[in-house]
């Protein structure tokens, strides 16, 4: 007999007695065999005992919901939250012999994940659906940059390379400039989506008020919707007159630099908008 999910000879359960309709990853299966043998129908285990002893829970669990490893042959669960764990497992030592990362703790990952030779310092990590070529020197270095500028932006910002401007002169704009730079190269990239991941904000993990606080700094001050524009304000739309109008005929519009935007803004001027 031959597996349907590996490709191996083994014994196992006919596979269509076993599969569910709801399993829609045909193509990702390498065997054209009729069973799964027991070592693939181990990872897809809704109600597994093992897993429940080794992460200390009081029922059986289900293997989507937790990110898997292997490293020096030992299976090792890792439940969703513990990112030092995971953080760990890629960075310390030799590199993990399978690393599968559930994002959403909804899909099952371990069958797709591509395995890598014992003792390395690189491999592949299935990181929900995407694989990912993990060099541990970079990813390290991305992580270092990513949870130094999330110590005060958000991890949207971070994504986007779309910073609020009071954060930046928070942050330093020499120090912000240099630190994105770092990252220009890796966005949009699945070793960017992982590290950004893996960033944590502080030691005990609490990551509140991520986007909350984005939103309240974009809000503005509204006890000031109702204070009169200074003239330098409407420079870069035309000039007041002096009975408070504006004239018929604008001055020339003046774009400014990013280096004129990020200046800090004076005493009675916030230091609102985006770069």
């Amino acid at each position: 007999m031959k597996c349907r999910v590996c490709g191996q000879n083994k014994d196992g359960i006919d596979f269509n007695q076993w599969v569910k309709q709801t399993f829609t990853n045909y193509d990702l299966l390498v065997g054209d065999g009729d069973v799964i043998c027991d070592d693939c129908a181990f990872w897809f285990d809704q109600a597994s005992e093992e897993l429940q002893k080794r992460v200390g829970k009081d029922k059986p669990q289900r293997m989507q919901n937790y990110s898997h490893f292997i490293l020096g042959g030992e299976w090792i669960p890792v439940g969703k939250g513990d990112k030092d764990k995971m953080k760990r497992l890629l960075l310390d030592g030799a590199f993990p012999e399978l690393a599968a990362i559930a994002v959403s703790g909804q899909k099952h990952l371990v069958f797709r994940a591509r395995r890598n030779p014992a003792g390395q310092n690189c491999g592949w990590v299935q990181f929900e659906e995407q694989a990912v070529w993990v060099d541990q020197d970079k990813l390290r270095n991305l992580l270092d940059v990513i949870e130094r500028l999330y110590k005060v932006f958000s991890k949207a910002e971070i994504e986007s390379g779309k910073y609020l401007l009071n954060r930046v002169y928070q942050y330093g704009i020499e120090k912000w400039i240099i630190d994105d730079k770092a990252l220009l190269k890796y966005r949009k990239t699945g070793l960017f989506e992982l590290a950004l991941f893996l960033a944590k904000r502080s030691e005990n993990g609490d990551e509140r008020d991520d986007s909350d606080n984005t939103a309240n700094d974009m809000a503005g001050d509204t006890a000031r919707l109702q204070e009169q524009i200074p003239n330098d304000d409407l420079g870069a739309i035309r000039e007041r007159d002096q009975i408070g109008g504006l004239h018929k005929q604008p001055p020339e519009i003046y774009q400014y630099s990013l280096f004129e935007i990020t200046k800090p803004a004076g005493k009675n001027r916030r230091g609102a908008g985006t770069v």
